[in-house]
């Protein structure tokens, strides 16, 4: 929700202001904050599995973006140990606090991709929605962007990245991807039965 993810921020902003005082600023005006130890909670909290997948991820992206240490897991690890339906929850907490660390590295991108293609029509249906939010979490420059990365990884990039981003009719893609799972399914049944 937009209250995890403005909390995370919060902390985000209120680290990111420690990490640059001088130590003297830093036992003065907040003295019972200890940064490495806040580091440790959210790598905790990043990695527990009953944690909520939004916080996990928020976690995870306030390590990434403000700390050099390594990371228990990568951000496609922790994706891949989300519920298929909460992937893009984990996601919006990835991008909205270490956009940048993320959408830049290719490694992300192509490994994104490919969790999402090994997903199947039941599993992508259910993680679409959220995904859809979490890349809400792009300003549209960055969005196009990544779109136009996930193009060039299968050779569309031919194609202008609104075919990713814009919108596809009056009907919504979730509306459009439960029509193709279902018309799948009633091809498969067919296939059954020797109709084909």
């Amino acid at each position: 929700s937009l209250s995890h993810i403005t909390a995370f921020s919060a902390l985000k902003a209120l680290l990111r202001d420690l990490l640059s005082m001088s130590p003297e600023q830093k036992s003065s005006w907040f003295p019972a904050i200890e940064i490495e130890r806040a580091f440790a909670v959210f790598r905790r909290k990043s990695v527990a599995e009953n944690a909520d997948p939004l916080s996990r991820g928020a976690a995870m992206g306030l390590v990434m973006s403000l700390c050099r240490d390594p990371l228990p897991l990568s951000p496609l690890d922790l994706l891949s140990r989300i519920p298929v339906a909460r992937i893009g929850d984990g996601l919006s907490g990835l991008i909205a606090l270490a956009r940048h660390e993320l959408t830049e590295e290719e490694a992300f991108v192509s490994g994104l991709d490919q969790l999402v293609q090994a997903l199947d029509d039941g599993d992508f249906l259910a993680a679409l929605p959220g995904m859809r939010a979490a890349f809400a979490w792009l300003p549209p420059r960055e969005r196009g962007e990544f779109a136009r990365r996930i193009l060039r990884l299968h050779d569309k990039d031919h194609f202008a990245c609104s075919v990713l981003t814009g919108g596809i009719t009056a009907a919504s893609p979730e509306h459009i991807a439960g029509l193709q799972y279902l018309e799948t399914q009633a091809m498969a049944k067919l296939a059954l039965w020797g109709v084909t």
